[in-house]
């Protein structure tokens, strides 16, 4: 090949990725960028628009509306046109037809008749966010995340959003992940506080070190109180934490991802050991811990079906276990993940 028609090739490769470029942009130009412009829109799934954002042109004539509680509200992982999107199902009746909301989310949770679903638009180069809804399924405010979406929860009452991500950049983290965990309102989307900015105690002493990081919030009923792990050293903390005084405290050591059940009186977390996560309950007025029967790795959240019992997402199933020590996990639902009950 001559040096003459090796420069000709090359040119017209540099050409062809500048348009196949330009026409790319164009296309992601033309669409919308807010999930709560284009009042009835339909929220698809798999749509080329990405992730919790409208479908243009998908027009519905009934919009989507949530299940007469209580239910359980999950990311489905079924294969097909609902792949990843949150539905709903009766709690009596799970293996009967779902609801589909229309809302794409990686992590969600919803309580109080609001929810948080955090989305990630995968692009040229991905961004990630997230946004309140409302019972009707109706986008409220949208927020900026500033890292990979990790944990979500919402208070009781429905009036509180905590949401974590991972954040890379922290100089006592070189190469590595840090976390950000922040709380806030769900009517108006204002942020409330952040939970680097807290005052932590540890044995009636002032605790404070520049690698903290928290993640894994669980909100108390009253409104104001919160329970969540604090790392640091290499260590895991389970704190509580007052969002009215911007002051926690450390309970407990071994802690991550805590789960408070509904009756406020144990708290379901999972600690690393050398053959992965194992899940435990701490009863905190006697700061008893449980081994839990489920002898596999499991990286969850746990959420409280009832005072009795947990739900934990594992291999493409939602599993279910006795939260006192005894019985064995079964199969709760299969292709699901992220739930949240809804009573």
């Amino acid at each position: 090949m001559t040096l003459k028609l090796r420069i000709t090739l090359f040119v017209l490769l540099c050409v062809g990725c500048i348009v196949v470029s330009i026409g790319y942009v164009m296309m992601r130009a033309r669409q919308p960028a807010n999930p709560s412009a284009g009042t009835g829109t339909a929220f698809l799934i798999g749509s080329e628009n990405g992730p919790g954002l409208p479908a243009g042109g998908a027009a519905v004539s009934t919009p989507p509306s949530l299940p007469t509680a209580p239910f359980l509200l999950f990311r489905t992982t079924t294969l097909g046109k609902t792949y990843g999107q949150l539905v709903a199902a009766p709690l009596d009746h799970l293996s009967g037809p779902v609801t589909p909301t229309g809302l794409s989310c990686e992590r969600a949770y919803f309580s109080g008749g609001y929810g948080v679903c955090l989305t990630a638009d995968r692009g040229v180069v991905t961004s990630y966010q997230a946004f309140i809804f409302d019972s009707s399924l109706k986008p409220r405010h949208k927020l900026p995340l500033q890292g990979i979406p990790s944990r979500t929860r919402v208070s009781p009452d429905g009036r509180l959003a905590s949401i974590t991500v991972f954040v890379s950049g922290d100089s006592y983290v070189p190469g590595s992940f840090s976390t950000r965990t922040e709380v806030f309102r769900t009517d108006d989307g204002s942020k409330i506080a952040e939970l680097e900015k807290f005052t932590v105690e540890r044995d009636g002493k002032p605790f404070r070190a520049v690698d903290f990081n928290f993640w894994g919030v669980t909100f108390a009923n009253d409104g104001h109180h919160f329970y969540a792990t604090l790392a640091t050293g290499g260590q895991n903390y389970l704190i509580e934490g007052d969002l009215t005084t911007q002051h926690a405290q450390v309970l407990h050591s071994g802690v991550e991802c805590p789960s408070l059940a509904p009756n406020g009186k144990r708290v379901a977390f999972k600690r690393p050991t050398r053959s992965g996560w194992h899940i435990y309950v701490l009863d905190l007025d006697s700061d008893r811990e449980i081994p839990l029967a489920e002898t596999r790795s499991v990286d969850d959240q746990v959420v409280w079906l009832d005072n009795d019992r947990i739900l934990y997402a594992l291999e493409r199933y939602i599993w279910v276990m006795p939260a006192d020590g005894s019985g064995t996990p079964s199969v709760f639902l299969a292709d699901a993940y992220s739930p949240a009950v809804i009573r």
